[in-house]
């Protein structure tokens, strides 16, 4: 239930991630990278979901480009 009410809202990109990592661990899902890329970019604020439009290879360089987009939003 947690994990499908998972969203950034208010937090920062790198604690949403956090949050999103602690709890996969937590309830001890083991998802493809793929399948973790899409739970995050699902959960990310309206502004910086656009982050779906870029080419990105993996979870790591996803939370790169989505604080970057943030901080260009902001």
């Amino acid at each position: 239930m947690k994990l499908q009410r998972l969203h950034q809202g208010s937090k920062g990109v790198d604690e949403y991630f956090k949050d999103l990592e602690v709890t996969l661990t937590k309830i001890n899902l083991h998802e493809s990278e793929e399948s973790k890329m899409a739970r995050f970019v699902s959960g990310l604020q309206r502004e910086i979901d656009v982050v779906k439009l870029y080419e990105y290879t993996s979870l790591k360089k996803l939370v790169h480009l989505a604080i970057k987009v943030k901080s260009q939003v902001l």
